[in-house]
Order: C-alpha cells, then sequence, then structure tokens
C-alpha cells in the first residue's frame, strides 16, 4: 500500500462574527488512523477542539471542548444541538463528550475513508454553527 499520509484542510465559514478558518485534519496514519481533529476559533470561549475516531458502523468516539470553562459550560448547553445535529446526518454518538474531554479507549474498527470525509462535513457543519 502507499504511503498513509494525513489530509489537512483549512475551511473558511461565515459565521454571524464575520468568516472564520476551521482548521481539519484526517489523519489514515497508524496511531491516529481514523482520526478526525477539527480546531475552530471561536469568540469568548477560546478555540472549539474537537478529536473525533470515525467507527464503520458511523459510530463517533471522542470529544468536542473549548480552551475555557466557559466555553465548555456553552458547549454543555449546546450539546443537544451539537449532537442531534449529527446524529440527522446519520451518526451515532453515545461515546462524544461534550465539553468534558472523553477518551475511548476501546478498539474500534474505523471507517474508511469515504466515512472519514462525511463525519469532517457533518462536524463542520454541525460547529460552525453554534
Amino acid at each position: 500500500s502507499g504511503m498513509a499520509k494525513n489530509d489537512k484542510y483549512q475551511i473558511p465559514v461565515k459565521t454571524e462574527s464575520g468568516t472564520k478558518v476551521i482548521n481539519l485534519t484526517i489523519n489514515h496514519n497508524s496511531d491516529k488512523k481514523g482520526t478526525i481533529e477539527l480546531s475552530m476559533p471561536k469568540e469568548n470561549t477560546g478555540n472549539i477542539s474537537a478529536i473525533i475516531r470515525v467507527g464503520q458502523d458511523n459510530s463517533l468516539y471522542g470529544s468536542i471542548t473549548t480552551d475555557t470553562s466557559d466555553g465548555n459550560y456553552m458547549l454543555m448547553n449546546q450539546s443537544e444541538n451539537i449532537l442531534s445535529g449529527l446524529n440527522s446526518q446519520g451518526f451515532s454518538t453515545d461515546n462524544v463528550g461534550i465539553g468534558s474531554y472523553r477518551n475511548y479507549a476501546g478498539e474500534i474498527a474505523v471507517s474508511e475513508e469515504e466515512g472519514l470525509y462525511k463525519a469532517s462535513v457533518a462536524l463542520v457543519k454541525v460547529l460552525s454553527s453554534i
């Protein structure tokens, strides 16, 4: 197989306070294979960061947090919107921590690339709207 690589994207999104750039990395390499890392600047709360592994069955594992306790509180208040937004895109979110760090230690059969891209789009869509 060819050299596995990581795909890095900078995605401009329009928000109420102007255009933000979301940094997105899709990992195809060994220890982080199947993991999406996303960060987005947000006023008042510090960066929003998502570290999510995508299972073959469209289950998401990981967490969405911010740099500040105020930001994490805001995320917790928005958690229903965030999770239902991901659910509506066909993803299961039982193992996603919102506003608190969650590390899933179990073995996961990670998604193929198509699933990673689909989950990335869903995360960008949901996070840019909060």
